[in-house]
């Protein structure tokens, strides 16, 4: 059934060319002006192969380790000069794990972590300054609504192409935070002092390991669904699968709708990655217009004006992503770019 409605999606999406589509898409910036994001590119954090852990002395004679599964980030990595990159990483405090669910339950409650009020730790660097070991990440952390400028020693373990071919970055890090500095206290009996030292331990040392993923161009996107839009996108113009994106959703569910948003977000990049700026813009313009309470269409958006070399409509639409959802790390990367 699915592959049915695929195919029918597919055929009528490739009907007919629409003027008011062709319209948008001519007024798009023109592709040949200078890219705001030149020598730069941007990376997703990879978060299955990367990792977020601590350990904190327990008693004095112990130590208790754990790590957070869920988090989220990008990378503005500076291929001229890597101490020109950044990076924003967003921890989601609810994905605490130290491997025994009542402990964890307790850091995720009021007197610990509290994920209900704080649901995320948040660092956005601010600059990178080159050591004699390796590199410094400078920027402020908030954990718990308090926020701190730290220093990450880190170093960058270079770069790698995988199996597909898209390529991949990696960076280690490791630094020692008090908790108490974030009010991270917990109970009174847990902070009582001990013969061999405090219950829980005041420092917290973290360690740091991430991969930054970024796709480069295929012919395919591996994706059935996405593939169909792309080659229709492709054959017959992207102003005519606008068209027709737009008439099938106006008499379609969006429940029974096989092309949504990430489909359409899927292949907008994918056209920025082949360098096709006009095409990307026309379909984040359409992701945008179908889906705008969501930060995705605007992010590409503003990705796709900067590499136009449009300053003024890049910041506008990144803001508004950011303004929908300050949990938008590729958006804030860009900005920030923008403003260097």
């Amino acid at each position: 059934m699915r592959t049915r409605r695929v195919l029918t999606i597919t055929l009528a999406l490739a009907l007919s060319v629409s003027a008011t589509a062709s319209a948008r898409h001519a007024a798009a910036p023109a592709a040949h002006a200078r890219s705001l994001l030149e020598g730069v590119e941007i990376y997703g954090v990879d978060a299955p192969h990367s990792e977020v852990s601590f350990v904190v002395a327990w008693m004095g004679i112990s130590k208790v380790r754990g790590s957070f599964q869920s988090f989220l980030g990008s990378i503005a990595f500076d291929t001229l000069d890597l101490a020109r990159s950044s990076v924003t990483v967003i921890i989601r405090t609810n994905s605490i794990n130290t491997g025994f669910d009542m402990r964890d339950k307790d850091l995720k409650g009021g007197e610990f972590f509290d994920v209900q009020k704080f649901p995320t730790i948040t660092f956005s660097s601010d600059s990178v300054t080159k050591t004699s070991e390796g590199f410094l990440l400078n920027g402020p952390l908030t954990i718990h609504g308090v926020t701190k400028r730290i220093a990450i020693p880190f170093v960058y373990n270079g770069h790698v192409k995988d199996a597909r071919g898209d390529d991949r970055i990696g960076f280690e890090g490791h630094l020692t935070l008090k908790r108490k500095d974030y009010s991270i206290v917990g109970p009174a009996r847990l902070n009582l002092v001990l013969d061999k030292g405090i219950i829980i331990g005041e420092d917290v040392d973290i360690s740091l390991a991430v991969e930054g993923w970024k796709a480069v161009p295929h012919d395919s996107l591996g994706d059935p669904d996405s593939d169909s839009l792309y080659r229709v996108a492709l054959k017959k113009g992207v102003a005519a699968m606008a068209q027709q994106f737009r008439e099938l959703r106006g008499r379609t569910a969006d429940s029974l709708m096989v092309a949504k948003e990430g489909l359409l977000n899927d292949v907008g990049y994918q056209f920025l990655a082949h360098q096709r700026v006009a095409d990307a813009i026309a379909i984040f313009k359409l992701e945008v217009e179908s889906y705008p309470e969501n930060p995705f269409g605007y992010t590409g958006l503003g990705n796709a004006y900067a590499m136009a070399g449009d300053r003024e409509l890049a910041r506008q639409t990144l803001e508004k992503a950011i303004a929908i959802s300050p949990q938008s790390p590729r958006a804030i990367e860009i900005l920030k770019r923008l403003k260097t």
